[in-house]
């Protein structure tokens, strides 16, 4: 430093020890310059100037248009999807349940959606108007079968009736959720919860539209699909061999049935079609395989895996749609 500033001169003569100070002056100085004069960059985001692209397969440089691995032949992703996958690794580290936490993060948004929706109060914390869940997305089966609503049947596990709904949902998400991740991996994590998600959507429509003419009630909440993870629980540690495992699974879904039978308006049915179809998957042949480090399914879960991500987003396009659509109308009835 050329000169010291004026108040570390002052503390110098009221004989104050300021060496720690001017050691972090001088940091400060020589980040300003690197900024100035150097990368912008932080270092954890520079591989976003690299000229290659790091297979996550097996590890190997490859150039940055490359598309196929030369080490392994595994696809390579875009200069874009490395990128963008690359980001998401930056605040989600390789072991992070991260499909878990995505659906987590989209459960809140939706919840803050329907806060803004109605208004901060006590009334819509803890239980959204039928008109709001409605246009967001909530499962109805006259709409899904007449009006041709057919997002609906993945966009009823995105949103919830009020705080203790999201409440218990999201603790429960949250305590099976990493388990089964960290143990099959996020592609089929993606593909578990989307099948657990269908199957309650099935399950609603056989049982209140084809056998009770419930034309109209509405079915909201991740249970179904949570649910799908249980099933999975049971059928996959029962075909592993891993009984102990298998008998806490059967324990909390006796649990919570229970709840599901004695608390009003909870929908055992959409419980019961989640159950049964994360159920299937764990009893299938290819279930056996699901570990993370499994590549016997001839990239058929990668496949499946993206058919699913894009069934969601287009989900998250018509829910959107369906909320411009109808947010004059919402607003009215405020």
């Amino acid at each position: 430093m050329d000169q010291e500033p004026w108040y570390i001169r002052f503390l110098d003569k009221l004989g104050v020890n300021t060496t720690k100070l001017r050691w972090r002056l001088y940091q400060s100085e020589q980040k300003a310059k690197s900024l100035t004069h150097g990368s912008a960059v932080p270092k954890s985001m520079e591989w976003l100037s690299y000229e290659h692209k790091l297979c996550q397969h097996c590890g190997a440089v490859n150039d940055r248009e490359a598309r196929v691995c030369d080490s392994c032949s595994e696809d390579l992703p875009s200069v874009l999807g490395y990128r963008v996958a690359r980001a998401i690794a930056t605040v989600a580290p390789k072991d992070s349940p991260i499909v878990t936490n995505m659906f987590f993060g989209v459960i809140v948004i939706m919840f803050g959606v329907q806060l803004v929706i109605e208004g901060l109060s006590f009334q819509s914390i803890m239980g959204p108007r039928g008109a709001t869940i409605a246009v967001l997305g909530a499962f109805i089966p006259e709409f899904f079968y007449n009006n041709g609503h057919y997002w609906r049947a993945l966009s009823f596990g995105l949103i919830h009736g009020g705080l203790i709904h999201i409440g218990f949902n999201s603790y429960f998400m949250m305590q099976i959720g990493p388990m089964i991740e960290n143990q099959i991996g996020r592609v089929k994590m993606l593909v578990l919860i989307t099948t657990g998600q269908v199957g309650s959507a099935a399950a609603c429509f056989f049982w209140y539209y084809m056998v009770k003419g419930y034309y109209l009630v509405p079915v909201v909440g991740a249970s179904g699909w949570l649910f799908g993870l249980l099933g999975f629980g049971i059928s996959y540690s029962h075909t592993v061999g891993n009984l102990q495992l298998r008998d806490l699974f059967l324990k909390n879904l006796a649990f919570m049935l229970v709840i599901g039978f004695i608390i009003p308006q909870i929908s055992n049915t959409a419980h019961i079609g989640g159950l049964l179809g994360g159920l299937v998957i764990g009893f299938l042949p290819m279930g056996r395989n699901l570990r993370r480090d499994s590549d016997d399914d001839g990239g058929a879960w990668k496949l499946a895996a993206r058919a699913c991500l894009l069934l969601w987003l287009i989900t998250l396009i018509y829910m959107a749609r369906s909320l411009y659509i109808h947010w004059d109308e919402l607003k009215s009835l405020i």
